[in-house]
Formats: C-alpha cells, sequence, structure tokens
C-alpha cells in the first residue's frame, strides 16, 4: 500500500460482504444498484480499489454508529466477496488480505478501534411507506454474514469480539419478545453506548430489541444467530458486558 497525504476525514471502517462469483461479477451488482465501495477482496484474496480513499463511496447508506449519522461521509468501505455467504466462510486468503488492509487504513486514518463495524450494525430503516413497523430500526441490511470471522479481525486488533462467554451447556435463555423488565432498559442502553442506534429505552422486548438481537448475534454470538434469532441468551448478555466494561 503506497503511503499518500490523506485528505478526507475519515473516522469509520465498514465491513460488508457482495455475494458474487468474482470480481467482474460484484462491480456489475454495484452498477447495477448503484453502490460504491472503497475496496474489494475477492476470495484468492485480490484487492481492487474501486473509489479513491479520498472520495465518498456510497457503500453505507442511511446508517448511524456511535451517534454519527449518514457515515458515508467520513468512512472507508471494504467489500468481501462470498459466492454463499450465508452457507460458507469467507475464504483465509481474502481475510488475510482484509486484515493487511484494515490494518494499514487504521493506522492511516488513526481509526478508533470502536469506530470498526458491519453493514448489519450501522444500517438502518428509513422513514419509507414501504418500512413504516420498523422506521428507524436496525437490522436493513446483513452483511457481512455471521460467517465473517470477526473473532480473528480482534485477535489481530481489528474491532471487537469477546474472549469469554458461557458455553451452549450453561446456555439459557433470559428474555423474548413480549417480555417486560428493568433489566431490558439497562441492556438497550448498554447497546447503544456500544454503538448501535436505538430510539426506545423501555423496559419492554419489543420488535425494535428483536431486530438489536438479530443484529447483535450476526456480529458476536454467531452460533445463536439464525434466520428468526429474536431471543437473549445469558451468553449474549456476557458478551455485552465483556465488550462494555
Amino acid at each position: 500500500f503506497d503511503e499518500i497525504q490523506a485528505v478526507r476525514e475519515v473516522n469509520f471502517l465498514i465491513l460488508h460482504h457482495v455475494e458474487a462469483n468474482n470480481a467482474e461479477h460484484a462491480i456489475e451488482q454495484f452498477i447495477e444498484h448503484q453502490v460504491s465501495p472503497h475496496f474489494l477482496i475477492d476470495e484468492s484474496g485480490k484487492i481492487f480499489e474501486l473509489v479513491s480513499e479520498n472520495n465518498i463511496a456510497y457503500h453505507a447508506g442511511v446508517s448511524s454508529w456511535r451517534g454519527v449519522e449518514k457515515l458515508n461521509n467520513n468512512s472507508i468501505g471494504i467489500e468481501f466477496i462470498n459466492s454463499e455467504a450465508f452457507n460458507k466462510e469467507f475464504s483465509d486468503a481474502q481475510l488475510e488480505s482484509g486484515i493487511e488492509l484494515s490494518k494499514f487504513l487504521i493506522k492511516k486514518y488513526n481509526i478508533d478501534n470502536k469506530n470498526i463495524a458491519g453493514h448489519s450494525d450501522i444500517g438502518y430503516h428509513a422513514n419509507s411507506h414501504l418500512n413504516v413497523e420498523k422506521r428507524g430500526f436496525l437490522d436493513r441490511k446483513q452483511d457481512p454474514s455471521h460467517y465473517f470471522n470477526w473473532k480473528l479481525f480482534a485477535e489481530k486488533g481489528i474491532g471487537t469480539y469477546p474472549k469469554n462467554y458461557v458455553t451452549d451447556e450453561e446456555d439459557r435463555v433470559i428474555f423474548k419478545i413480549g417480555d417486560k423488565n428493568p433489566e431490558i432498559t439497562k441492556i438497550k442502553r448498554k447497546l447503544a453506548n456500544f454503538g448501535y442506534k436505538i430510539t426506545n429505552f423501555d423496559d419492554n422486548f419489543d420488535l425494535e430489541m428483536k431486530l438489536l438481537v438479530r443484529v447483535f448475534h450476526r456480529r458476536f454470538n454467531q452460533s445463536k444467530f439464525s434466520s428468526n434469532s429474536d431471543l437473549w441468551y445469558l451468553s449474549s448478555q456476557n458478551i455485552l458486558n465483556e465488550i462494555t466494561v
């Protein structure tokens, strides 16, 4: 990577996946959907720069993280190709390339580790008549999928991932949709303090909380993630407590 002077202020690094067979196929999709990441990494580990770092790329969309909106303005987006992102692991080669690229960008722009997130973490439903029920809520995006190796990235100093939490044998459900408990308000506040957008801090395990659980599990408690993952486990609570210390 060439060292060049940063012109645009960059405070966030956002990771994505694109389901594609190769780089050409991925770029065709970007053009079709009028989106544009800065970098694309194929399954062989080859890195493509699609947009100059000093230019805004349209990869984040309607987004919020740690109270900052419209993250396209001051972020860099990296897309990882995975031909079956919801069914298989990302390749070792591309993860290694992603780690090296991320380290370079973090050092170059002095990006805070707390400002490294997935598209799923930041993308929320806009005020649209198509999403009235979910307006302002997260889980608009599902990338990178629950097969992305956030643990490996954290071990290399990139982002956050829990080190210790209860095993499946010790795990149990604490809260589910429809529950009402003062502890739910505390969970919501911890999630918000970590970075997630939350609109309602009452003590109900409501639709917003259900969607938050999906987003949280997709990144941090992947063994508990499923298409209808809406249960808050003891392991989820322990993970949240660890990453928000």
